[in-house]
């Protein structure tokens, strides 16, 4: 995070790796170095690869695997918290998209929904998840944009549930709670205006006091731990098997 020196504006953006990620950036060393590596290290990497990929599963799966479900192509858009988790291997039974793209601002989705579109057509489901990037710059009008995307969506994807998320709780000072919430009864009211439908997962990612729940959070205070995921996903699970 660092601020502008002209504008004052705070710009915002954090790179989070796995461990299974660091652990595989060793491996990419100069030729000539990789036969230095011990083989229980490229051990350890297939056993962690299998356990997050097994963590990732749920009982069922085999059942759609199997084909006795419906097999359905859903699109998640949005941000680093959409780009930062293997929807795929979370949902095997169907066809997914991981397009996040960390970094980005609604603004910067919008510029590129036309060619998501084109590259993916006919989706079921989609799950749109943008905004943070925004908030943390301050800038909490991007409604208008918004707007626009879902728009896009509901004329390329005639047939798709469009689900639009509320912005999560942070642990960033600069980012109040209640600023946050206007934002997301403000997506609500846009959702269903557009014929959108909306999830409210701030209410999920709060305690009782109304505070971030720490622990579905990483250290950074915005990026999502693998109980955050858990929970996100758990909610979802239900909507794609309706």
């Amino acid at each position: 995070m660092r601020r502008d020196g002209a504008s004052g504006i705070r710009r915002f953006s954090v790179i989070v790796l796995s461990e299974l990620e660091r652990t595989q950036l060793r491996l990419f060393e100069p030729e000539g170095q990789v036969s230095k590596l011990k083989r229980k290290e490229l051990r350890a990497v297939e056993k962690l690869r299998s356990k997050r990929t097994a963590a990732l599963r749920i009982p069922g799966d085999e059942i759609r695997e199997s084909g006795e479900a419906e097999m359905k192509r859903i699109l998640f858009i949005g941000d680093s918290l959409i780009e930062f988790f293997d929807w795929q291997a979370r949902f095997p039974g169907h066809r997914v998209a991981n397009l996040g793209r960390a970094g980005e601002t609604v603004e910067g989705l919008l510029s590129r929904i036309k060619a998501i579109t084109m590259k993916h057509p006919s989706p079921r489901l989609v799950f749109i998840m943008t905004g943070i990037n925004n908030a943390a710059m301050e800038d909490l009008g991007f409604l208008d944009s918004y707007g626009k995307i879902i728009d896009h969506l509901k004329a390329a994807c005639p047939g798709a549930r469009i689900f639009v998320h509320s912005l999560l709780p942070t642990l960033l000072p600069w980012i109040s709670d209640a600023s946050l919430q206007e934002v997301n009864r403000s997506l609500a009211r846009m959702a269903e205006e557009k014929g959108g439908e909306f999830i409210d997962l701030y209410r999920l990612f709060v305690d009782g006091e109304g505070a971030a729940v720490k622990d579905y959070l990483l250290a950074d205070g915005v990026h999502l731990s693998d109980q955050g995921y858990a929970v996100w996903a758990e909610t979802l699970e239900k909507i794609i098997a309706l």
